[in-house]
């Protein structure tokens, strides 16, 4: 079973490295989401039973954390190309990426 917080994450990585043709750049940003991700309870359940922990010692999945709920997206969205650019972004409204030029 998958955690839902690193579903999320993917989709995340996935979205905002989707036209990126630098390498290092979704390098980094693959490690700064998984750095958010280690340690939390959904990863240490999804390590759990990936280990193949009784199922009577599996912890269950928490909900989503909010950092990953869908009305962050355009925050984080902003937070990420300002973090690759090296620039600042306005967020507007629903606006969550731009397509492939």
């Amino acid at each position: 079973a998958r955690s839902p917080d690193s579903t999320a994450a993917v989709k995340r990585l996935l979205d905002a490295t989707y036209c990126e043709a630098d390498d290092r750049r979704k390098l980094h940003l693959e490690t700064a989401l998984q750095r958010r991700l280690l340690g939390g309870w959904n990863q240490l359940a999804s390590a759990a039973r990936g280990l193949g922990a009784p199922p009577l010692l599996q912890p269950s999945f928490a909900a989503r954390s909010d950092e990953w709920l869908a009305e962050a997206d355009a925050e984080a969205e902003a937070e990420v190309r300002a973090m690759l650019d090296g620039g600042e972004v306005e967020v507007r409204g629903d606006e969550v990426s731009e397509a492939c030029a």
